[in-house]
């Protein structure tokens, strides 16, 4: 049983509140007093850093978020950028609970589970998809049972700052909502089998495509109407389609994408980190996107800049093997080209590209603040 917890954290608040402004005021496309840098990580880059028994952090839920509380205090201590206070998750499939949901198996490798199979190929397959109640089976009764669990055991969580205020437990955690947007999800359940029935069976990927815009509608609708939260806000995740030509994304997973924020207007954010040169003009002309974040070091920066700069906010695009392994004059001089070129259109944020490896050096990781305060220091142009 878990004792009433006071963790302290050797940074005011008032530092977090600073960041918390840089990184607002620049997803409303303006130029605060410096860019905002922050490194993007999931739990496997802190499970490896802080040496974390993985197999017990999954399994048991009062040292998942122990090992979560003290990973917010580390974080904020150790990693000299502007990311905010690590919120408690339900960590036991990363973000894998959708493929789980629809049926693939897992398979738990070191601080990461990967996906082990790809149960979607005939059609029976894809009426049993139709059939699925994506917030009443197995996955997702025990994700609703694991957060309730980890609501419990975080409300004994309070948490200190240098300054003297006090920060407790967490907000109520709801579900995961499918942020894998459709054609990539179909990826995961199709495996790379797909990239071959977009030319062979047309039919088949276009019927899965509609039942998983639809599966996708359904737990939306179900954790707004039980958990609340913004309506008006779609983020999704875009990976798999970076090898897609534009025909192929027009015809497969653009449509998909409207008929999602037709019915969910507002803000849209996409995350691709692979090379999508040859959808941006999708991006920006027919998906009329608001949000690019974790955009990968392969895209063409100056193409980017000239179609979305100023118009959407931009998160990107630090190698993140040159952030691992890279010098640090090398690293400096990779993000001062990319803050030379996105900085000026205001809604900037100096982020790698995506996803920082375990064992990155913490030292490389401050070189991105560090080279946005001396932009700042010198003057801009």
């Amino acid at each position: 049983m878990v004792q009433d917890r006071k963790i302290c954290i050797d940074i005011p608040y008032a530092e977090v509140e600073r960041r918390r402004a840089l990184l607002a005021q620049a997803e409303q496309l303006k130029r605060p007093p410096r860019p905002p840098a922050r490194a993007t990580f999931t739990s496997r880059f802190w499970l490896d850093a802080m040496r974390v028994d993985y197999a017990r952090y999954r399994a048991d839920l009062e040292y998942m978020v122990d090992c979560q509380a003290r990973a917010r205090k580390w974080i904020l201590e150790n990693i000299y950028d502007d990311s905010l206070p690590r919120e408690f998750a339900c960590d036991r499939h990363s973000f894998y609970v959708a493929p789980l949901t629809f049926g693939c198996a897992l398979a738990y490798d070191d601080y990461m589970p990967w996906i082990a199979s790809h149960p979607v190929a005939v059609p029976a397959d894809l009426e049993r998809l139709r059939r699925l109640d994506v917030n009443h089976n197995p996955a997702a009764d025990e994700e609703q049972q694991q957060l309730a669990e980890i609501e419990r055991i975080a409300s004994r969580y309070t948490f200190v700052y240098a300054d003297g205020i006090e920060t407790v437990g967490c907000a109520r955690m709801a579900p995961t909502l499918f942020s894998t947007a459709p054609f990539s999800l179909a990826t995961d359940l199709m495996g790379s089998e797909i990239y071959l029935r977009v030319k062979e069976d047309p039919p088949f990927v276009h019927e899965l495509l509609d039942i998983l815009v639809q599966k996708y509608i359904d737990r939306r609708e179900f954790v707004i109407a039980r958990y609340g939260g913004a309506r008006e806000e779609l983020h999704l995740v875009d990976d798999s389609c970076s090898i897609l030509s534009p025909e192929t994304y027009l015809e497969f997973q653009a449509p998909r994408i409207q008929a999602l924020h037709e019915r969910y207007p507002g803000r849209l954010g996409i995350h691709i980190d692979g090379q999508s040169n040859h959808l941006i003009p999708i991006y920006a002309e027919v998906l009329k996107i608001t949000r690019l974040f974790g955009f990968g070091p392969m895209v063409d920066k100056r193409l980017l800049a000239e179609r979305l700069g100023g118009k959407c906010s931009l998160l990107g695009n630090i190698d993140p093997v040159l952030l691992q392994s890279g010098s640090p004059e090398q690293i400096c001089r990779n993000c001062r080209e990319i803050l030379e070129i996105f900085e000026p259109y205001g809604g900037f944020t100096l982020l790698d590209g995506n996803n920082i490896a375990p064992g990155t050096p913490l030292e490389n990781l401050a070189i991105m603040r560090r080279t946005a305060e001396e932009l700042t220091a010198v003057g801009r142009r």
